[in-house]
């Protein structure tokens, strides 16, 4: 790994010192063997650094396929540590290069890429179309060992857009079957192994999911071995999570405070703030069961810090599909937007020559006033329902949210309704983050046994919420909770 280290710090040298026209096909070739360095690191820091210096020198030769892959090294390395917004913003950008390209693997690696990273910005049915549309495409790889590999990555990401758009639906567990085959097909090259590892544990955790115990274990425990053995970080950080929500649920508390604690140790290694906020509420779980106050309650506190802080960068990072979206969708129509630019352009002349005209043909300014009028209240009432609809919409998409227990529930609602939680804590300044999203879930609704269902709590903790919620609100026994928060 150091050698690999050496060599890529001195191929970097030898980019930038080395003359544009005389070396040029020199430093494609010196650019393919960096690639080949970077594909076998596995230092996300390093990888990282490597994908730099490859876009670099790519874009220095005009190297279509260096700038395309250097992107992609980036956009792995971004997406392993929970940067998802940068890793979408690459993907975007080695999409953009790659079509110059008539690379089928490369374009299944950056549609699987970007399929995924939708999945986990929330936008689940953009992932499951882009995801789909890359079978298509991996099917047509001609080395089977390529291609069984970026199949089993793109049923993985299915598995989970089809969890995440259908709570009930068993497909989850059927994608995942497909993947976990997919890669035990290759399970033996060691190019592909990692796949393997990563199938090996989503078996584990479907499982567990499932509540088959003996099953979740075994591919859990088989999982952490390899990830171990191949010194994968990534996966075990997974796996050690799920390990200690296993012992947790078999009410093995010292087992499950082992995994959390190793949990923690990877995720700082790997700087990734989605698995640290799980091992904090992992260890505060268990420090309650274990009578253990203190550590319960610091835990928690760490816990409740880092969600309100992941809470604000997923709303942050929500945003960049939505303007690719946005933008992709402008692109598409661009053609009718130039008609409208022109019929809006013409109808304006017309009424300036109306007005301009309007001493002499009076006549006929009336009726060209009128009929602008009606134009006009015809587009206000159109206005307004789509306004109406897509409000709709969006109470609809804060409850399936909500429903889903989804920690980007309490950011759209915000966006949704942006008063409400600021109302709240000035009544109430003292109020924690688990309060305050249960007023917003009692503001959208919800009774006592839907809540407790959905944040997967018991009723009687619910009701307790409820009570200490009306003390600091000075809400009276006599109101209903609900109709109170409706009129916030």
């Amino acid at each position: 790994m150091q050698s690999r280290k050496v060599i890529a710090r001195l191929l970097c040298v030898v980019f930038v010192l080395a003359e544009r026209k005389s070396y040029a096909q020199y430093r494609q070739k010196q650019i393919d063997s960096m690639l080949n360095i970077a594909t076998q690191t596995i230092d996300i820091q390093q990888k990282e650094k490597l994908g730099v210096a490859i876009y670099q020198a790519s874009k220095i030769i005009n190297y279509d396929e260096g700038i395309a892959k250097g992107l992609m090294m980036r956009t792995g390395a971004c997406f392993n540590s929970g940067r998802y917004e940068e890793a979408f913003k690459y993907v975007v950008e080695s999409e953009s290069a790659a079509q110059k390209i008539h690379d089928v693997l490369l374009i299944t690696q950056i549609q699987t890429a970007k399929g995924t990273i939708y999945n986990k910005l929330g936008y689940y049915k953009e992932g499951w179309l882009t995801l789909n549309s890359a079978i298509v495409v991996a099917k047509k790889i001609n080395d089977p060992g390529s291609r069984h590999y970026w199949l089993g990555n793109i049923y993985t990401g299915l598995s989970q857009c089809k969890e995440s758009l259908d709570r009930d639906s068993k497909d989850p567990l059927f994608f995942i079957r497909k993947s976990y085959l997919e890669f035990k097909n290759v399970s033996t090259n060691a190019k592909y192994v990692r796949g393997y590892i990563l199938a090996t544990y989503n078996m584990g955790s479907i499982f567990l999911e499932l509540h088959q115990i003996d099953s979740a274990s075994f591919y859990l425990h088989k999982a952490a071995t390899l990830a171990e053995n191949y010194k994968d970080d990534n996966v075990c950080a997974f796996t050690y999570k799920e390990l200690g929500d296993l012992y947790y649920t078999l009410k093995l508390y010292a087992w499950a405070e082992d995994y959390y604690t190793l949990n923690i140790g990877v995720s700082s290694r790997l700087n990734n703030a989605y698995q640290l906020r799980d091992a904090y509420k992992g260890l505060a779980n268990v420090y309650f069961m274990l009578k253990k106050t203190d550590k319960a309650a610091n835990f928690l506190e760490r816990y409740t810090t880092l969600t309100d802080s992941l809470n604000i960068v997923d709303k942050s990072a929500a945003k960049a599909p939505l303007v690719y979206l946005l933008k992709t969708q402008d692109e598409k129509t661009n053609k009718n937007k130039k008609q409208l630019a022109w019929l809006i352009a013409a109808i304006s002349l017309i009424l300036s020559i109306v007005v301009f005209t309007a001493l002499f043909i009076s006549g006929k300014l009336r009726r060209e006033l009128n009929l602008s009028v009606a134009t006009v209240d015809k587009l206000t009432k159109e206005t307004e329902s789509n306004i109406a609809k897509r409000k709709k919409e969006d109470l609809s998409e804060i409850l399936h949210l909500a429903m889903e227990n989804n920690p980007l529930f309490l950011t759209r609602f915000n966006q949704y309704d942006p008063e409400f939680v600021q109302n709240i804590l000035d009544k109430a300044p003292h109020m924690v983050a688990a309060e305050v999203e249960m007023c917003v879930l009692l503001r959208i609704n919800f009774d006592t046994k839907e809540i407790a269902r959905f944040t997967q709590s018991s009723v009687r903790s619910v009701e307790g919420k409820k009570r200490r919620i009306r003390k600091k609100l000075s809400i009276p026994s006599a109101i209903d909770i609900n109709v109170w928060m409706a009129n916030v």
